[in-house]
């Protein structure tokens, strides 16, 4: 095992750079045996060179995926520069304050969306003039900016608030992203890692309410045991599955968060990922626990 000190380290001595060179190390990201320049992450898996490029450049897309990181343990950019282009490390570097900004204000005018700094609190307005396409956007209700109209008059901001209540979305309380549950507990986890309660939108266990709706957990247990007893055979209305069901139940009331870290290999193309729906070429990984169906990238990348 690597000490803290040394938790990102390259390992060309270990891995030659040679034709027809392959070691047995592999690759956390692609499965492939490593050639030529690679790192390992702080909890000890590798990545070649491309595959750890890859994973900065697509986290810079796809904010779940930032910032890089390896069983929940961040990657960081120093400790992989020397394997990066330096346009790579560039843009990456300018895109990590966008990402690292919760509440941010982008450039109200459609044809242009340019990142232009944090949002500022409702008392507390100002208005931030686009360097790109001189558009004023207010800094406080990131809309429009217009003077003598205060950002509950502001008409930009008026459907999508409507359409959240409606609907029943809940407001990050973190980045005020708007999220909707699909499945699962009322434990929230956004994409900017704040955790919080999709009831009452309070961060995470500084409220009383309840962790599920009996309704999703009675459902969530019912796809566990048809998994587990498998769906051909699977009577839910047979007493030793309805039995099973209600334990089930419990047992997620008691301990609904999994990390899917027990994982089996399900081969054939027709699996899609259940968390970024990617569509397999060869196989997904299926949880041992709760039977959600994973690619690599999210049970170490995303989780």
């Amino acid at each position: 095992m690597l000490s803290p000190a040394s938790s990102h380290i390259l390992i060309d001595e270990e891995i030659e750079d040679k034709p027809g060179s392959t070691s047995n190390i592999e690759c956390t990201a692609c499965g492939s045996r490593i050639r030529g320049r690679s790192t390992r992450a702080p909890c000890n898996h590798a990545y070649d060179a491309a595959c750890i490029a890859d994973l900065f450049q697509a986290s810079m897309t796809d904010e779940s995926l930032f910032p890089p990181r390896c069983c929940g343990q961040e990657i960081t950019l120093s400790s992989v520069r020397n394997l990066l282009r330096v346009e790579l490390v560039q843009r990456f570097e300018a895109k990590a304050v966008e990402l690292r900004t919760l509440r941010r204000v982008y450039c109200p005018n459609a044809s242009c969306s340019r990142f232009l700094g944090a949002q500022t609190d409702a008392d507390k307005p100002a208005g931030i003039v686009c360097p790109a396409c001189h558009t004023t956007a207010c800094s406080a209700c990131t809309g429009a900016h217009a003077e003598g109209v205060t950002c509950a008059q502001n008409a930009d901001a008026q459907p999508i608030l409507e359409l959240a209540r409606e609907e029943g979305w809940q407001r990050c309380p973190g980045c005020k992203r708007f999220i909707e549950l699909e499945t699962g507990c009322y434990h929230m986890t956004c994409i900017c890692r704040t955790h919080f309660c999709y009831v009452c939108a309070e961060i995470w266990k500084n409220c009383d309410c309840p962790q599920w709706e009996e309704s999703r957990l009675l459902t969530a247990a019912h796809e566990r045991v048809a998994h587990e007893v498998g769906r051909r055979r699977f009577q839910p209305e047979a007493a030793p599955q309805q039995a099973r069901i209600f334990e089930v139940a419990e047992e997620l009331r008691r301990n609904h968060e999994c990390d899917h870290h027990s994982t089996r290999f399900l081969r054939g193309s027709h699996y899609q990922c259940q968390t970024c729906y990617w569509h397999a070429d060869q196989y997904i990984l299926e949880c041992r626990d709760c039977y959600r169906r994973i690619c690599r990238r999210c049970k170490h990348n995303r989780f």
